[in-house]
């Protein structure tokens, strides 16, 4: 679909040739071809520094407790569910953490819940790398910590065994991290 500046440049360009450059004053700046090359200048030059760029490629890893009972747990899902259908299988994708696996809440998930967070669950070590479709320099990682922040590997590390979120950064990454409470 063609912008707005686009538009109003062709229609110029069709009035001008409409008009035959009637209100031009000297011949230089009413020819034909000197007016498609002024157009063909700003639609070159000056266009594309008005057109934003388009954002970078994604990938979403959101680190919380899936398959443990709990509000974060809750919060998580509830979260990370609608996020998976805005995204493809491949750039989103959630991991375990902050709290242990328990195999009773896991059995009391209805089973569209249950099979969605095993669709979406990644292995923790390779969780940030793994199914990338893009390249590591075009890819922005945005990593989502939701647990007690004493799970967090931050300075200092996690105040007890879990997977690491944010996992170690891998070189050239560019990468976004959020904590969430």
């Amino acid at each position: 679909m063609p912008s707005l500046l686009e538009l109003s440049l062709q229609k110029s360009l069709t009035d001008y040739n409409t008009t035959k450059g009637a209100s031009c004053s000297t011949r230089t700046m009413c020819s034909t071809r000197t007016m498609q090359r002024l157009l063909l200048f700003l639609q070159i030059m000056v266009l594309p520094l008005l057109t934003p760029a388009p954002p970078p490629p994604l990938q979403i890893t959101y680190f919380y407790p899936a398959f443990s009972p709990g509000g974060y747990s809750s919060e998580g899902t509830t979260f990370s569910l609608p996020l998976s259908t805005m995204y493809e299988k491949e750039t989103f994708g959630i991991v375990q953490h902050g709290d242990s696996f328990s195999r009773e809440y896991f059995e009391s998930l209805s089973d569209e819940v249950r099979d969605a967070l095993i669709t979406l669950s990644r292995v923790p070590d390779r969780a940030v790398t793994q199914d990338r479709t893009v390249t590591q320099g075009e890819v922005v990682q945005v990593i989502v910590c939701h647990s007690e922040p004493g799970a967090w590997n931050v300075e200092g590390g996690p105040r007890y065994q879990t997977s690491k979120c944010p996992p170690r950064a891998v070189a050239g990454e560019r990468r976004v991290v959020i904590g969430r409470t």
